[in-house]
């Protein structure tokens, strides 16, 4: 994919708007089929939660990575074009206009 300027923009393989945020089928079943090479949670209480970022972390497959960020970051890097050509699957637990 590409931008109007000619850059590359990141693809989202999956999105989710799920209070369970990351479970056993997201990590199992969908990125086998999917295959996203990260896992990004936008979440306002989760992303300042050391422990409960450490246990959505250890759930995550060998060979993917996982970013759990807040809304405001997330919507500041997809402003900025922060995010890479990485295939993502975002999870989110509800959905608010900006």
């Amino acid at each position: 994919m590409e931008r109007s300027n000619g850059g590359e923009i990141m693809a989202i393989v999956l999105t989710r708007i799920d209070q369970r945020l990351i479970h056993g089928i997201t990590v199992n079943d969908w990125n086998t089929r999917l295959k996203p090479k990260r896992f990004m949670v936008i979440d306002d209480e989760i992303c300042n939660d050391d422990v409960v970022k450490g246990s959505m972390r250890m759930s995550k497959p060998a060979g993917t990575g996982m970013s759990i960020i807040s809304t405001e970051t997330a919507i500041n890097n997809f402003k900025r074009g922060n995010m890479t050509t990485t295939m993502y699957s975002l999870s989110l637990k509800n959905l608010r206009r900006y």
